[in-house]
């Protein structure tokens, strides 16, 4: 059986640009109850419970067999499409959760522009970083 054949089988294909999910719709509607359901069980004061990609992808049955950075790959692609609706799914390091507070936005608004902060640091550097004889070498393997 074929990469891609095994993919399909587990509930989404790869194509060359992004995974394709499978009923995509029904997939949305669970990630959002199972985040829904976790945020209820909260008191007041309770920090919100950060769910990581891999165990969402469990709970929705995600390719079970596939690698890891494959099945992350499709929690963030449903995150993301959710977002674009416009549900509040927050996200940090440790996980996905609902924001249920303006607290909980914040933090994530937070996470967001310390990564793009960091993006920039990180190429401001490499722009004055000078490349090497052996660094340029490695860059023809790629042509």
């Amino acid at each position: 059986m074929s990469s891609a054949t095994e993919d399909e089988h587990y509930g989404f294909s790869m194509s060359k640009d992004a995974i394709q999910l499978e009923d995509r719709d029904g997939l949305k509607r669970r990630l959002v109850d199972a985040l829904q359901k976790r945020t209820t069980r909260l008191r007041d004061g309770d920090e919100p419970r950060k769910v990581s990609a891999i165990v969402i992808a469990r709970w929705l049955g995600l390719a079970p067999q596939a690698k890891h950075e494959t099945r992350r790959r499709a929690v963030r692609t449903l995150v993301s499409e959710l977002r674009d609706e416009g549900c509040a799914i927050s996200s940090h390091f440790s996980g996905y959760w609902l924001a249920v507070t303006p607290e909980d936005h914040e933090l994530h608004q937070k996470f967001l522009r310390s990564m793009g902060l960091a993006l920039l640091v990180t190429a401001a550097k490499d722009r004055h970083a000078p490349l090497t004889e052996e660094q340029a070498g490695q860059l023809q393997l790629f042509k």
